[in-house]
């Protein structure tokens, strides 16, 4: 592993916030749930080499850190694993993308996985402080909303376990839609997950 890799662990398997990022969503192609299990088990993949991390990477345009299904990576343009809660934000989003891959959720749809990553982003940040996302781009304003009105985020903290029906979660999958990368993706279109290779693979090499 390399010394991003090992913090990243360390802070999916300790971070006191990830333990209450718990929620379930109803999707078309079955119930999918964010749980610390599952994140858990991301970890594990990173620790075996199974998920690698790029550190210092160039993504798309108009992302701030991607996962790529192709190769199983979580691609950042950080050198250095972040000290701040709003980078480490954009990895929870990372992590929930590395999650739904693998763990084969293919029929999960393409907005409802950018949903759950939003809305376990937004937990993330709302647990260390951040309470104000008017100001940013809409789809965190509209996942803050939606975790209110859901009951998830509350004025005393985070209620985790509860789950959100196809409707609950329906502003935040248009307020993704209308982001210039996602207008042409399709409202039932799937991701496509096919999991993640057993062995260990090779380290992200720029």
């Amino acid at each position: 592993m390399t010394i991003f890799e090992r913090n990243l662990v360390r802070f999916l398997t300790s971070d006191p916030a990830i333990c209450n990022i718990h929620f379930t969503f109803r999707n078309p192609g079955g119930d999918l749930s964010i749980t610390p299990r599952h994140i858990k088990g991301v970890a594990l993949a990173i620790q075996a080499g199974r998920i690698r991390v790029c550190a210092g990477a160039t993504v798309q345009a108009g992302a701030a850190a991607q996962y790529s299904q192709r190769v199983n990576q979580i691609q950042t343009p950080h050198y250095g694993f972040p000290t701040n809660v709003e980078e480490r934000g954009l990895l929870v989003h990372e992590i929930v993308h590395a999650l739904i891959d693998l763990n084969c959720c293919r029929n999960t749809t393409r907005l409802s996985d950018e949903s759950a990553a939003y809305m376990a982003q937004v937990m993330y940040l709302a647990q260390n402080g951040v309470k104000n996302f008017t100001r940013r781009l809409p789809q965190y304003q509209t996942a803050f909303t939606v975790l209110q009105a859901t009951g998830i985020v509350t004025p005393t903290g985070i209620r985790p376990g509860q789950t959100l029906a196809w409707a609950d979660y329906e502003p935040l999958r248009l307020a993704i839609q209308r982001r210039p990368i996602y207008q042409s993706v399709g409202w039932l279109q799937t991701t496509g997950a096919n999991g993640v290779p057993s062995t260990s693979q090779h380290d992200c090499s720029l």
